[in-house]
């Protein structure tokens, strides 16, 4: 077990899992903070100017305050908490960047493959318009019921997807954002799509 305090703030580890300790322990002996770290057989107590090995007994109270501080269960190292709060964000965002969309009341298929065909009809319909042409295109929604839309509304379908795109990914990077800024594994697993 690896413990490191000071100034009323520390971070304890059992070497696969990391839990930040707010409060100062009532461990029994005067000092302004101390390391304690079984592994490499260092177990130091510092205070004003000066640092002391800590006596046998110290060593003991320091565990006995561990055993209590140190919660249970999640083994999890804070890298393997947010690894798996960020793939929790991926499929998130992946299910809402391809959900189907809705347009004047009407659902339209929002998958890769939806996405690619409404890109390509919203092209023409776009060069259409530019030529200053007429557009009208026969499109089967997401109820299996063909539609026919005009430029203008072929467009509405591909401004909705991307509405739907750029809405989860700002989502996407506001969780990342916040993700990244996590210092325990409780924080990673709160932060939400």
């Amino acid at each position: 077990m690896l413990l490191t305090f000071s100034n009323g703030s520390g971070v304890a580890s059992n070497g696969s899992a990391t839990w930040a300790i707010s409060a100062y322990p009532a461990v029994g002996f005067a000092a302004d903070g101390f390391v304690y770290d079984d592994a490499r057989n260092v177990y130091v107590k510092f205070f004003g100017a000066g640092q002391a090995f800590m006596s046998d007994a110290e060593k003991a109270l320091v565990i006995a305050w561990l055993q209590a501080a140190v919660p249970p269960g999640d083994t999890r190292t804070l890298l393997e908490a947010q690894a798996q709060a960020a793939e929790r964000i991926k499929v998130a965002r992946d299910t809402m960047e391809f959900a189907p969309v809705v347009v004047a009341g009407v659902t339209y298929d929002g998958d890769v493959n939806a996405q690619r065909r409404i890109g390509g009809a919203v092209q023409l319909a776009t060069l259409a318009a530019g030529a200053n042409q007429p557009f009208s295109i026969q499109w089967t929604d997401a109820n299996n019921v063909t539609q026919t839309l005009s430029g203008a509304q072929m467009i509405a379908v591909g401004e909705a997807v991307a509405a739907q795109i750029q809405t989860a990914w700002g989502r996407y990077r506001a969780a990342k954002t916040a993700l990244l800024s996590t210092t325990t594994n409780a924080q990673a697993d709160a932060v939400t799509f």
